[in-house]
């Protein structure tokens, strides 16, 4: 039998799940796809999975890989993880994409995770995405993550935040951003930001905002600012 995913049942093509994909009994092969129990040819250990296996897979394969398999999941199968996959994960499951894996992620599987996948996703995960991931954020999305992931988001990251992302991130989030971070922002983007947000923004935040952000705030933001 290949690894690949595919089985013949009874003369129909069944897909085999996840969960047997890594060695677990059939049993759950048969509760998690319908098929009648079928016996399963030994296939690959989670840390052997390829990118080229999982592109193969169903989503709800993808869904059956219990979430401490995830994590011991290459970086390229973690990078193979299609949207239409990625969104029948569950916020335990995107819990265990961890940052090597999280840096292959592609920006439209990221943009395809809901607001409590983004949200679970470990801050460390978070600071290795893609620039062009974060961008492909629409504001919700952006606000859903922990103001633990802000304080480890890189420049490079926020540099790419747009002025319409930026408005629903809570103050908790905002003053969470490191003053490098913010040095790098946008000054449009700056310029969004409500005086909620601007209030919450510390003493080193302010202080490394650079002249370009400062000429795009209005006279009643710098006043919120202290400038």
């Amino acid at each position: 039998m290949s690894r690949k995913s595919l089985i013949a049942v009874a003369g129909v093509t069944g897909l085999v799940a996840a969960t047997a994909l890594f060695g677990l009994p059939p049993a759950s092969a048969v509760d998690l796809c319908g098929y009648p129990p079928v016996a399963c040819a030994p296939l690959p250990a989670p840390a052997q999975v390829t990118a080229s296996e999982v592109t193969a897979s169903t989503p709800q394969q993808v869904a059956a890989i219990p979430p401490a398999q995830i994590a011991q999941l290459p970086p390229a199968a973690i990078g193979a993880i299609s949207p239409t996959q990625v969104a029948a994960l569950d916020p335990a499951q995107v819990n265990q994409i961890r940052p090597a894996g999280a840096a292959q992620l592609q920006p439209t599987t990221v943009a395809a995770m809901d607001n409590e996948q983004l949200n679970a996703m470990r801050p460390a995960s978070v600071a290795q995405l893609q620039p062009a991931a974060i961008q492909a954020l629409d504001a919700e999305q952006l606000a859903s993550f922990r103001p633990a992931a802000f304080a480890r988001m890189p420049a490079e990251q926020t540099r790419v935040i747009a002025p319409a992302q930026i408005v629903d991130v809570t103050p908790a989030s905002i003053a969470e951003i490191r003053p490098s971070s913010i040095a790098a922002m946008r000054p449009n983007t700056i310029a969004a930001m409500s005086n909620t947000q601007l209030r919450a923004m510390t003493d080193a935040q302010v202080a490394a905002l650079t002249p370009r952000q400062i000429r795009k705030l209005t006279p009643a933001q710098r006043t919120v600012l202290g400038l």
